[in-house]
């Protein structure tokens, strides 16, 4: 198999691969059954243009439309809703400790009476003495 043909279907399996929704397991498994169907097709035909493996095969979109009819499809929602809440849990966590940290912060501030100033006479005076 020649450069631009290699380069050509990895072009086509990379435009195959972003219309799969769903998990990176069963695409790189379905991929891989792509690509040795393709590699097969194209020893066994003498193929020479990325042309007559669009032909062979159809166009990314067919593909995926393809993988699509014949997988579980409960598996693919069962894969996405776990990454769903997987994602919300850590919304969730970085919410919380965004919350704690501006509570810290203020109650820093707000504990803070003042600054320290040294007078005259060696005495230390914080600010909230001073305005007394």
């Amino acid at each position: 198999m020649d450069r631009v043909l290699e380069k050509a279907i990895r072009k086509y399996k990379k435009r195959t691969k972003a219309l799969l929704l769903c998990d990176s397991k069963m695409a790189k498994a379905y991929l891989q059954d792509l690509d040795n169907s393709i590699t097969d097709y194209v020893e066994e035909n003498g193929v020479t243009d990325i042309e007559e493996i669009i032909a062979h095969f159809g166009d990314p979109e067919v593909v995926a439309r393809a993988f699509f009819e014949t997988a579980d499809i409960r598996r693919i929602k069962k894969r996405m809703n776990i990454k769903h809440a997987v994602l919300i849990g850590i919304l969730i966590a970085v919410a919380i400790w965004a919350s704690a940290m501006t509570y810290i912060s203020i109650d820093a501030h707000r504990s803070n009476h003042g600054y320290i100033a040294y007078g005259a006479s060696e005495e230390i005076v914080t600010y909230s003495q001073a305005n007394k």
